[in-house]
């Protein structure tokens, strides 16, 4: 039997493993749409995943890619993953008016017929026009996007508009990326309205939105929020903002997964930011920073603070802030750290080693005061990584191991230390810290640390199990 024969079913799945091959030595899509040149059929079975992500490569892609679903609809309902990268002015008038239009042979008036169907009035399905004359990528990117009825993710590189020199200025501005947002906010307006279209966006339940660092311009907290108004979003990653100036106007959204990726946040900020996510169920945060002083534990108390506030319905928390700062930096009293056992849904937690979060020397109580580990985590704690760990982690950890009784879905527990610890100074502790682990059912890692060798030679510590 040829591969002609067989069914369509396996087509699709042989197309599927050539289009993931990261083993090609060319890009796999390029193998893929050489393929469906080969015969109607291949083509047939091929074509969903040529188009199946759109990403551009340069000034000319988006256009070229815009003429195409323009002219063939049948192709953007394939497309389920978009990823643009915004500068202020992508496209040129010859650009847009010599490879655009007679790409696919569009007249303006034709091109004004299109806008008129999904602009809110005449006057802004002319200022549209103008603005895709003018070689806006936004204005062009938010034509794209209102033609993607099944897209799934949206990954936009944008920019905002200049930080204002106070923060008590409002910022009403919306930067370069003006078109775009009022697709994002119309569609969300017909989602609330419970209309199904090609405009609503309805599949739509990932945003992933990274600063264009060509602007150095970012976007505000007022700025950044409008945009997560869609009923079907569920996943935000936010990657490199600075929310520490603007407004933050509550927005309800639907969202149960969080990523905050090298992100400013005023500290003041943490609770109207947060009550924006009442159905938030995955936070990730990663090099967290608010202002230049001990951004780890900072972050980590206020963090805490705001999510036992709150009480969102957490099931996974993972903060991994990269400052590493240990005692040194370390600041605040007793009080200020936190107990998540509340948080009865709570399987996974990934945080800063409890006993990093304060700093001693200007406390009258030592360590050994701390709350057991046991009384700070919830019943339903199932994996538990510790980061920047010391040698009192260990101890910490060991009790919690006494009182396994009451933490019983604990499968995994993660110690990771910073990179400079010497794992030689703990090697007693933690080895009786393993066997406990062993003899409790739990499996234990160590990550960070170096080994000292007989001749005094650092030796990084790769993390495995132990």
């Amino acid at each position: 039997m040829s591969i002609s024969e067989l069914p369509n079913e396996i087509h699709d799945k042989i197309f599927t493993y050539v289009a993931q091959d990261e083993d090609d030595l060319q890009d796999p899509i390029w193998s893929l749409a050489s393929i469906s040149r080969t015969s109607s059929r291949f083509h047939h079975s091929a074509e969903p995943l040529l188009y199946l992500t759109f990403e551009e490569f340069n000034e000319r892609s988006l256009l070229k890619y815009l003429g195409t679903i323009l002219e063939c609809p049948h192709l953007a309902a394939h497309v389920r993953q978009y990823q643009g990268w915004h500068k202020p002015k992508t496209f040129t008038k010859y650009s847009v008016n010599n490879l655009f239009f007679s790409g696919w042979n569009v007249q303006k008036t034709f091109l004004r017929s299109i806008l008129h169907g999904i602009a809110s009035d005449d006057r802004e399905a002319q200022d549209w026009v103008e603005a895709i004359e003018e070689g806006s990528w936004d204005a062009t990117t938010a034509l794209a996007l209102a033609h993607l009825p099944n897209l799934q993710h949206l990954h936009l590189a944008i920019i905002g508009i200049h930080r204002p020199i106070s923060i008590f200025q409002v910022d009403h501005q919306v930067g370069n990326y003006y078109w775009v947002r009022e697709t994002l906010m119309r569609a969300a307006q017909l989602q609330h309205q419970g209309i199904s279209s090609p405009l609503s966006l309805e599949h739509m339940t990932t945003l992933t939105l990274v600063p264009n660092r060509e602007g150095s311009r970012e976007l505000s907290a007022s700025q950044l929020l409008p945009l997560l108004k869609l009923k079907s979003m569920r996943k935000l990653v936010a990657r490199g903002w600075d929310l520490r100036w603007g407004i933050i106007d509550r927005v309800d959204t639907t969202i149960i997964e969080l990523e905050l990726l090298n992100f400013n946040l005023k500290e003041t900020f943490f609770t109207p930011f947060f009550e924006c996510f009442p159905a938030l169920e995955k936070l990730h945060c990663e090099h967290l920073h608010e202002g230049d002083i001990s951004p780890s534990q900072l972050i980590m108390m206020s963090l805490a603070h705001t999510l036992i506030q709150l009480r969102p319905p957490l099931r996974e928390l993972h903060v991994k802030n990269g400052s590493g700062c240990g005692d040194r930096d370390n600041l605040g009293d007793m009080s200020m750290i936190k107990s998540f056992s509340g948080f009865e849904n709570l399987e996974v937690i990934d945080i800063l080693a409890y006993d990093q979060w304060i700093r001693w020397v200007f406390v009258d109580h030592g360590k050994h005061q701390l709350a057991p580990l046991v009384a700070l985590l919830p019943g339903s704690i199932k994996r538990l990584a510790l980061r920047n760990a010391s040698t009192w982690t260990i101890e910490h950890v060991m009790g919690l191991l006494q009182h396994k009784d009451r933490v019983p879905n604990l499968k995994l527990l993660v110690i990771g230390f910073v990179r400079w610890f010497h794992l030689n100074e703990a090697a007693g502790e933690l080895g009786l810290l393993l066997e406990t682990g062993s003899r409790c059912g739990i499996e234990i890692l160590v990550e960070g640390g170096i080994i000292m060798c007989p001749d005094t030679v650092e030796v990084d510590y790769d993390p495995y199990p132990l």
